[in-house]
């Protein structure tokens, strides 16, 4: 298991892209995503994800949990989707 926070804003097409490649030992991750004009949250289980309107606090809070994977390399692909401030 692992995390990432952070008030970074995401390119949603960018991290969309990151949610479909994701390993299929990563079998769960679910948390806050901010994009530039809204936050949602995300709920990925499976390789199978549904989204909603987030209205807690505005940044991103994401937990991973998996079997076997390196959380360094998808956090890499991750920050890859920050938007530069």
């Amino acid at each position: 298991t692992f995390s990432f926070h952070g008030p970074d804003i995401f390119d949603e097409n960018c991290f969309k892209q990151f949610v479909q490649e994701l390993p299929w030992e990563l079998f769960r991750m679910k948390g806050s995503v901010r994009f530039k004009d809204r936050t949602a949250f995300i709920n990925f289980v499976g390789g199978k994800y549904e989204w909603a309107d987030w209205e807690g606090d505005q940044e991103s809070r994401l937990a991973f949990i998996g079997w076997n994977i390196e959380g360094h390399n998808i956090r890499l692909k991750l920050q890859g989707c920050i938007l530069p401030s």
